[in-house]
């Protein structure tokens, strides 16, 4: 497994100074519960590259972050020396092409990696859907879209995993909403939750998901999730949930 430095840090806000960055390192700029740094952090895991993680306040963000790394304020953004990239899918795609790792998590074969890139975007109706059950978990229609959004991927779930018998780079992209499913069966009393009655293939790949290792190094546990997302609906954020 990728040796990874920082993961469960506090995060850096306005006011704050930029961490001093060793030549050569893989830094990624990540929010410990943001699904979509998330990606990033699964890639890089899955290939066992060593990377290290500096944690941002969203929403106090760095002004050395703004002006430095990212102009748009999100993570994940991934730096090497003086290359800067950022949205979560390129950096997944970059540091798949970028390093060589142990493994290429991206399909070399076009059509391959076109259908994959296509899941991503039809099973992208779970992160449209969880965000307002979120704020609120007891409402029925939001319940019912998120249901209809689990449905799908039980529906497309054709093999072990969505890339097929083995674990790939759709995989890595719809995880962490899916990771996050645990926090809405807590939040919505059960009420959205991912049974093997309703969803058998879809629990079973998340049982084999979370059994990965390069899943287990970044994985938090519903229970940190649903702490994350009561303290985010009211505000202020507290980043720092468990630290």
């Amino acid at each position: 497994m990728s040796k990874i430095e920082g993961l469960n840090t506090k995060v850096f806000a306005k006011g704050s100074k930029c961490p001093e960055y060793q030549k050569d390192k893989v830094r990624v700029y990540n929010m410990r519960f943001c699904p979509y740094a998330q990606r990033a952090l699964l890639t890089l895991s899955a290939k066992d590259i060593p990377f290290e993680v500096v944690n941002i306040n969203l929403a106090e963000k760095p002004e050395w972050y703004l002006e430095k790394f990212n102009p748009l304020g999100k993570v994940p953004t991934i730096q090497v020396n003086d290359k800067i990239i950022y949205e979560s899918l390129i950096c997944s795609e970059w540091a798949d092409d970028h390093f060589a790792g142990s493994r290429k998590v991206m399909p070399q074969d076009h059509y391959e990696r076109a259908r994959q890139k296509i899941l991503v975007e039809r099973l992208s109706k779970l992160p449209s859907t969880v965000y307002p059950l979120y704020r609120n978990p007891q409402d029925e229609t939001c319940q019912k879209n998120v249901h209809e959004a689990i449905q799908l991927h039980e529906e497309l779930l054709k093999d072990n995993y969505f890339a097929g018998n083995d674990c790939g780079w759709v995989d890595y992209m719809v995880w962490p909403y899916l990771e996050r499913l645990g926090a809405i069966a807590i939040m919505s009393n059960g009420k959205v939750a991912v049974t093997k009655e309703k969803y058998p293939k879809l629990l079973a790949y998340i049982e084999r998901m979370t059994k990965r290792p390069e899943v287990k190094a970044i994985y938090r546990t519903p229970e940190e999730h649903a702490a994350f997302f009561r303290s985010a609906v009211p505000g202020p954020a507290n980043y720092d949930v468990g630290l």
